[in-house]
């Protein structure tokens, strides 16, 4: 099972998304992507919600099974 940074990892990667880019379609700073890539905090719920929809991914695929 992966951590939840390498799955963000990928999914930035399949959308074209660098980390700051990222960050300013999320309306958050830089080093919280940076922190969640590298598993080192997780996002609230609300920027749950919001990777979902910028990454056009499922659930499933953010946060695993």
């Amino acid at each position: 099972m992966t951590g939840f940074g390498e799955r963000l990892d990928r999914l930035m990667r399949r959308a074209g998304y660098t980390q700051p880019r990222l960050a300013e379609a999320l309306g958050c700073a830089k080093n919280s992507v940076y922190r969640w890539r590298h598993d080192l905090s997780e996002p609230s719920m609300y920027s749950l919600v919001m990777l979902k929809r910028v990454l056009g991914c499922t659930w499933r695929e953010l946060m695993g099974e």
